[in-house]
């Protein structure tokens, strides 16, 4: 919708609705196997249902005053909400081969649900002031909140901010220097970026069925409760540059800088004291990752038929750790097929 003042809104609402039956059933006659095992006329039937809603409302103002100082606002309210429901049952020592529907007399093999719900939500703000096509400054704030977090730290602040320079635009570069250099910006920025949990309620505590015990239903803990669990956090800052002679050659040039700190860890080892042999995420090391990317393009040939160049690059990226926790590590590597080990070195 376009409102008369330079405002347009742009918004959407999007749903994904799955479900997926399966029924399997093995025969003993198939198998050969003994009326009495476990795998003779098995029989299983599983049931999963999700349920995806997403939706996007943007904003953006788009105005000019005095034809120098241009202004692009933009205010943007993202939404997400996932849900999943499964069931499977299966059974074992059904009467007759032809009895393909777990009946009453055959022996319950297995049986399990489940239940997840994830949501999360992103409000972003951002300005960008552009002056007489020179000088451009752009800044944004984002405010994200995800529901794998700790209710104690479920939203988190990330802002940026960048400036960018079009020296090819500059007044007092004469005609003769217009006609060698046909393009020339030079850009720099910093910002913060965050990263939540894969999953649905990590942070939560969580306990598991562990049959009878004294003729009752027992339970006990196997996940620790993590209120205080945070985002992890990345902060870039970046300098980069775009060159263009006479409309043939382009060099493009990045440098960046990146670190990341309080890292999702999965699956730490803790002592034993506390009643855990692991927690599911934690909070703890740094990483930084740092390198640059330079680009040449050159157009041979240019006509209305026929558009011949060649291009040549080359990068470099330095990844180190830099802290860990002492007790994080690799410990579940085996032996087998797409099993690949992995060794972190500080």
């Amino acid at each position: 919708y376009d409102f008369p003042f330079h405002l347009q809104y742009t918004g959407y609402v999007s749903m994904n609705m799955r479900t997926t039956k399966n029924k399997q059933f093995l025969p003993q006659t198939a198998t050969g196997a003994l009326w009495t095992s476990s795998n003779a006329n098995l029989s299983t039937d599983a049931t999963s249902d999700a349920f995806i809603l997403q939706s996007e409302n943007k904003f953006i103002y788009n105005n000019t005053f005095n034809e120098v100082h241009k202004i692009i606002g933009t205010g943007l309210l993202r939404t997400y909400d996932g849900q999943s429901f499964n069931y499977t049952s299966s059974t074992s020592g059904n009467a007759s081969s032809n009895l393909a529907d777990p009946v009453v007399g055959s022996k319950v093999k297995s049986s399990g649900s489940g239940n997840s719900e994830q949501r999360s939500v992103s409000m972003i703000g951002q300005l960008v002031y552009t002056y007489d096509n020179r000088y451009v400054i752009r800044g944004s704030l984002d405010y994200e909140g995800n529901s794998s977090m700790g209710k104690n730290n479920r939203f988190g602040l990330f802002p940026a901010l960048g400036f960018a320079w079009n020296l090819d635009q500059e007044h007092f570069l004469s005609d003769e220097t217009r006609q060698w250099l046909t393009g020339a910006k030079f850009r720099v920025g910093l910002g913060k970026s965050g990263n939540a949990p894969d999953g649905s309620t990590y942070y939560l505590g969580a306990y598991q069925s562990l049959g009878t015990y004294m003729s009752m239903s027992a339970i006990y803990p196997v996940r620790m409760q993590l209120d205080k669990l945070k985002w992890e956090s990345t902060r870039e800052y970046d300098f980069g540059m775009d060159l263009e002679f006479w409309n043939k050659l382009k060099l493009t040039f990045d440098y960046y800088d990146k670190k990341t700190s309080d890292l999702l860890l999965e699956k730490t080892s803790v002592p034993s004291t506390t009643g855990y042999d692991q927690i599911r995420y934690i909070n703890s090391g740094e990483l930084s990752n740092k390198g640059f990317e330079f680009r040449v393009d050159y157009t041979i040939l240019q006509n209305k038929d026929w558009t011949i160049s060649v291009n040549a690059n080359i990068s470099r990226n330095i990844n180190k750790i830099l802290s860990l926790p002492s007790t994080w590590r690799y410990d579940n590597y085996t032996f087998g097929n797409c099993n690949y080990a992995t060794k972190v070195v500080e």
